[in-house]
């Protein structure tokens, strides 16, 4: 009673507030990645995945560099230890990583391998009866392509030419990248920027003059309307001027921003600092900061 009075006070502070609470369900209750039940012998935790948990991990196929498998690996591990509280536990997660992992491709052998140096990183003894103070080194970052097996040959041979040529002491932390397959196929076709829409946009004639204009709809429609359009600036200076040219097809794109507002205040700030000398209005918006 005392909790849904609270719950009910916390909710009422604003309309955008909403608190709720989960009650324990057979001696059980999820908190977050940890399952916390009550035992006879007292609370036990172990890791929690919601019932949606498909399992799916990287593949051990996956074309990336291989510390990125096994640090999988070992974050599992680790979390599991972790969370778990007994050792029953532990070892009931461990072999339900294991089965998890052989599903996504990883080899028996190798978890087999990276559990047993998991333990072994865990248990170990260090003896630190004295410290010994490292030299200084200097470290440089190098981003490397992951090409696989060759990325290996190159880091390697780089490590032989450093050890073997510097005169200061220094070493090579590489980093590997990696891109995702989806880099390579774009979501849809670029399109010419004469097909763009939503752009302040600058038109520059043979003989120096500019002018700067803005469009919602696609560019190429309202440049076609300053080629026909007596009332544009740009045709009068057209027919005033028979001798001169402006590039429509090469017309540039100062800017572009969603919203007719915010679209007019980008060609007032754009025409205050190239000043075309075509423009009639100084400003699509009054620009009291800098006409004060």
């Amino acid at each position: 009673m005392r909790w849904t009075l609270s719950l009910i006070s916390l909710n009422s502070v604003h309309n955008n507030i909403t608190f709720t609470k989960e009650l324990e369900c057979g001696d059980s209750l999820a908190f977050l990645d940890v399952l916390i039940e009550k035992t006879q012998s007292g609370i036990h935790t172990t890791t929690y995945r919601k019932p949606t948990h498909s399992g799916l991990y990287t593949h051990w196929t996956s074309f990336i560099p291989h510390h990125q498998k096994r640090n999988l690996v070992f974050g599992l591990l680790d979390r599991a230890y972790k969370i778990a509280s007994t050792y029953n536990a532990i070892h009931s997660e461990f072999m339900n990583i294991k089965s998890m992992l052989i599903r996504n491709g990883y080899p028996k052998a190798y978890i087999d391998r990276c559990i047993m140096k998991y333990f072994n990183k865990k248990h170990e003894t260090s003896v630190n009866s004295f410290t010994i103070t490292p030299p200084m080194t200097t470290t440089i970052n190098m981003r490397l392509p992951y090409l696989g097996e060759i990325s290996y040959e190159v880091r390697r041979e780089m490590q032989r030419l450093v050890h073997r040529y510097a005169i200061m002491p220094f070493q090579f932390r590489f980093i590997h990248e990696t891109n995702k397959l989806k880099k390579s196929f774009t979501y849809k076709d670029k399109q010419h920027h004469l097909r763009r829409s939503s752009v302040v946009y600058k038109l520059t004639c043979t003989c120096g003059s500019n002018y700067i204009g803005q469009t919602r709809r696609n560019l190429i429609t309202r440049i076609n309307e300053h080629k026909f359009d007596q009332r544009s600036e740009v045709c009068k200076h057209l027919l005033a001027n028979p001798t001169h040219r402006f590039n429509f097809k090469q017309s540039e794109i100062l800017g572009s921003i969603g919203g007719q507002k915010e679209l007019h205040l980008l060609e007032s700030l754009l025409i205050e600092q190239h000043q075309p000398d075509l423009n009639i209005d100084g400003s699509s918006i009054p620009l009291l900061l800098f006409n004060t």
